[in-house]
């Protein structure tokens, strides 16, 4: 559902919540003018599960680009890794709906970042760098319009 549309008046601010909510509904056999409600209810729970997935994906990537920016040795990728985290941080503001917080486990996520910095520094000759072992950083924090991206980069500093 595109974000400000409204159905009979209501206002659908958070079309993640929206597709649950409707294949919830669709699953209840609730009376909506509506063929195949199977199918629908199941597309909507995987189109919402997919949105998640994004917003998820976009924390994985901020995260570990923003610890390779703070343990690299080679100064000459820090330029592009820290677009990188500009860009990644912009598409998570864009899709992130506040119905999703509790479907993210920012320690789970922290963890694959570790796992895609690890294996970037391996691929390119620099030592494994020393991470925080939990998430340094609060869901908020990484949701903010005017990220602070040195305040960031230096949370994974030691």
């Amino acid at each position: 559902m595109p974000e400000g549309t409204t159905l009979a008046g209501q206002a659908l601010d958070d079309p993640f919540a929206w597709a649950l909510d409707q294949a919830a509904l669709l699953r209840r056999g609730a009376a909506l003018a509506v063929s195949g409600r199977g199918a629908l209810g199941d597309f909507l729970e995987a189109w919402a599960a997919e949105l998640l997935a994004t917003v998820r994906s976009q924390i994985v990537n901020l995260l570990a680009h923003a610890a390779k920016v703070a343990t690299t040795r080679n100064p000459g990728v820090i330029g592009h890794w820290r677009s990188e985290c500009v860009e990644f941080h912009d598409k998570l503001v864009d899709l992130y709906r506040p119905s999703m917080r509790d479907k993210i486990d920012l320690d789970m996520l922290w963890r694959r970042a570790q796992r895609k910095a690890f294996a970037s520094f391996e691929d390119h000759g620099e030592p494994r760098p020393r991470l925080p072992a939990r998430c340094p950083i609060a869901l908020d924090d990484l949701l903010e319009e005017a990220l602070d991206l040195d305040r960031l980069v230096d949370s994974f500093r030691n």
